[in-house]
């Protein structure tokens, strides 16, 4: 898989179309959520830990 960067179009058309080899990646920070293990707290690259989003942990796939 390349490192290559979507335009907003080219992502939702991508993931409708169901593409092979398509596997989005999110760059940030994580922590834990404080009150639920199964879910973990997300901070985009760029956002200087000022936005947080809570993300199921079976979304991570390693």
């Amino acid at each position: 898989m390349s490192n290559r960067s979507y335009s907003g179009e080219e992502f939702a058309w991508s993931l409708a179309e169901g593409l092979p080899g398509l596997a989005p990646q999110l760059v940030g920070f994580a922590k834990p959520a404080d009150d639920r293990s199964e879910q973990i707290l997300f901070s985009p690259e760029g956002e200087l830990c000022a936005t947080w989003v809570s993300l199921p942990v079976e979304l991570i796939d390693g």
